[in-house]
């Protein structure tokens, strides 16, 4: 069981249009002995439902998978099948059109995090952006996220952990600085930052993985 200030990493997967989209999260433990059952069953029970009842009918979500960072033994992996409720009506976006929602944590030395979510259609853009229905809709569901949020898991914060720099760039003026990053693997290495405010990007954008030379 996760310790006070263990950092669980929790992969929300979903099939959409024959692809596998992931939602990878982090969040830091608030006491010690969590149960990691209830942490599951938070996404499974909470977050899900929540998310298929504005997507689309092409999206599966197949199963949650969890590991402490800091304890390489500790993994669970749960099968879930939570499909979509909306109809598409042969009107899907393709699975590289994605709501982006960004997580701001105050603070200088950590990145705002950011999560993109899939399974629109046609429908739900105006004149090129998000509707004012789907914004909405999702204005409800994302502030389950942030700090202290009482509709969020219990006894646990979302967090955006700063990745570490394992290759540095031989050359001292080259770009990137850093040529690979790694998380962290104990609490005195790692720096967070919690969710504090959150943003859904009336933008539309693509669902891209965080490349790996990136903190």
């Amino acid at each position: 069981m996760p310790l006070a200030n263990d950092i669980a990493e929790v992969v929300m997967s979903a099939d959409y249009l024959g692809q596998e989209v992931n939602n990878v999260f982090h969040l830091q433990a608030q006491d010690d002995f969590l149960d990691i059952a209830l942490l599951l069953g938070w996404f499974e029970f909470q977050l899900i439902p929540d998310l298929v009842a504005v997507q689309n009918d092409e999206v599966l979500y197949t199963e949650l998978r969890y590991r402490n960072l800091f304890n390489d033994g500790e993994t669970v992996q749960v099968a879930v099948s939570e499909p979509g409720l909306v109809a598409s009506g042969a009107l899907e976006l393709p699975s590289f059109v994605a709501l982006s929602t960004r997580f701001d944590v105050g603070f200088a030395n950590v990145k705002p995090g950011l999560k993109r979510w899939v399974g629109w259609t046609e429908t739900n853009i105006t004149d090129g952006l998000w509707s004012s229905t789907t914004l909405n809709a999702m204005d409800l569901i994302t502030p389950r996220l942030l700090f202290g949020a009482a509709t969020g898991p219990a006894n646990w914060e979302f967090v955006v952990v700063k990745r570490i720099c394992e290759t540095a760039n031989p050359d001292p003026d080259g770009v990137p600085s850093c040529l690979k990053y790694r998380l962290p693997e104990n609490a005195g290495e790692a720096t967070v930052g919690y969710y504090i405010s959150d943003v859904n990007n009336p933008q539309p954008t693509t669902q891209n993985s965080r490349k790996y030379y990136t903190s």
